[in-house]
């Protein structure tokens, strides 16, 4: 049951003292209405030039109640805005049902007590522009239930626990802090940390069950309460402009996302599936596997260039890529055995996907897109300059020794010497080799002991120097 409610006077403040000394009064004709009656007060904030509107109905615990806001303008001024919006929580578990029209913006809209223990779910509807660059969190609250913004969000969302529903018209301009899960998070245009397209950082605590935007410029990480089931993905679109206001925009993905691993979640419909519809800029890294077939369509679809790297079992973890991706519109599947393309020791080219590779740990060796490609006949009457041996994933080497043998053979043709191997690694020393992201790169030059003609020649990593380059490095696959 609600409690009684204490009468309440309030006395609007209608004019104050600006910088230089002058009355700043209330436009006129403007004011704020919040119904019912009794749920919350407006004041008019004469240094802010806008209003500030507390929400505080006295529920019980478990109570909601629902409370529109609404604004309007007098001729020649822009509608009302709202410099803070707050909400009080006065029992456990209370929700409010909130719907704010005519209201051009509103700079934070955030609880009112924030250390009370109480928690407070918010459903709203906004038809108005949200945060002010500058001016502090745009949203903080306990958890949200439902949340509809018409415009943009100009700065960051922070929610102690899970976010249900959040759907932005326009563009989210900010970071993201979410203790709990995000269940939905759709935005019509750009996400990213500013105009510039700068990174913005989402903190993730939970899991994500769906995120969509028209272009995604952020570093995602996601599990960082490591509760059970934290860390999980389901499904992330950059979709060319998702929601209800659809825009022409990229489809890139830039950023990174550091994740457990790839899963359905909840209901079929929410497989586990990455969608980029333009290039795909940023690093996925997953500490588990990638685990779902999706009905055999593509996994992780990416309809551009994959400039970037994606890591599968980065806990060296036993995990496995399950499912198939599509590259480029390049179908790189485990399921199909014999095929070129089977995963995860596929046979085509970064150069081809877009600069980028998906590999699994602990990394192999990518052959064929090895310089020269593993086998080949390099028709020569010289010396080559150079080997370049590519992995599937970025690796390192320990530079204070040799870290690969390199071995020679008699042969004019591969594969019909039996003139044995002979070891000719003492031809170079340890600062001769050298590691570019996933390339271990050995010159080679005029010296005749190194890469010449009428030779075949065997490299293999030395055990414990040549590892994989994550945040717990293992021995590459030799």
């Amino acid at each position: 049951m609600k409690r009684l409610r204490a009468i309440q006077i309030v006395f609007a403040v209608i004019f104050g003292i600006g910088l230089s000394g002058q009355v700043i009064a209330q436009p006129t004709g403007e004011f704020i209405t919040i119904s019912p009656a009794g749920s919350g007060s407006a004041t008019w904030d004469p240094a802010a030039l806008a209003w500030l509107v507390v929400l505080d109905p006295k529920l019980d615990v478990g109570e909601q109640e629902s409370i529109t806001i609404t604004g309007n303008h007098a001729a020649g001024q822009p509608n009302p805005g709202i410099t803070d919006l707050r909400i009080a929580a006065n029992a456990n578990g209370t929700q409010i049902l909130l719907t704010v029209t005519k209201i051009h913006h509103i700079d934070r809209l955030l609880k009112f007590s924030p250390l009370s223990p109480d928690t407070v779910v918010v459903s709203a509807t906004l038809d108005s522009f949200l945060g002010q660059p500058g001016s502090g969190p745009a949203v903080d609250l306990d958890a949200i239930q439902f949340f509809f913004v018409t415009g943009g969000v100009q700065n960051e969302i922070i929610c102690s626990r899970d976010v249900t529903f959040f759907e932005a018209g326009s563009n989210l301009y900010g970071d993201v802090t979410i203790g709990g899960n995000l269940k939905k998070l759709v935005v019509g245009r750009r996400i990213a940390a500013n105009s510039s397209g700068d990174l913005a950082t989402f903190d993730i605590g939970g899991s994500i069950d769906y995120l969509e935007a028209g272009e995604l410029h952020a570093n995602i990480t996601v599990g960082t309460n490591g509760g059970s089931g934290a860390g999980r993905v389901s499904t992330i679109k950059a979709t060319t402009g998702g929601g209800t206001n659809f825009g022409n925009f990229s489809g890139d993905f830039n950023g990174s996302l550091d994740a457990v691993d790839l899963r359905e979640l909840g209901p079929t419909t929410n497989r586990g599936f990455i969608q980029i519809l333009g290039d795909l800029n940023a690093d996925l890294t997953f500490e588990q596997d990638i685990n779902d077939d999706n009905n055999g369509d593509p996994v992780i679809d990416v309809n551009g260039a994959l400039t970037s790297q994606i890591v599968i079992n980065a806990s060296d973890g036993g995990y496995d890529w399950i499912g198939p991706a599509r590259i480029n519109m390049v179908d790189i599947d485990p399921n199909p055995p014999g095929s070129e393309d089977q995963a995860p020791y596929y046979n085509t080219s970064s150069s081809t996907l877009g600069g980028g590779a998906i590999g699994l740990v602990p990394f192999n060796l990518h052959g064929a897109d090895s310089s020269p490609a593993a086998g080949a006949v390099v028709l020569n009457t010289d010396f080559l300059t150079q080997v370049r041996i590519r992995h599937y994933g970025p690796i390192t080497i320990d530079q204070s020794v040799l870290a690969v043998k390199i071995e020679r053979r008699t042969s004019y043709y591969p594969g019909t010497s039996n003139a044995p191997w002979v070891d000719i690694s003492s031809s170079w020393v340890a600062d001769d080799i050298s590691v570019s992201s996933r390339d271990i790169v050995i010159p080679g030059g005029e010296n005749m002991n190194r890469f010449d003609c009428g030779y075949e020649y065997r490299i293999t990593p030395i055990a414990g120097r040549v590892s994989c380059d994550i945040a717990s490095p293992v021995d590459v696959t030799a």
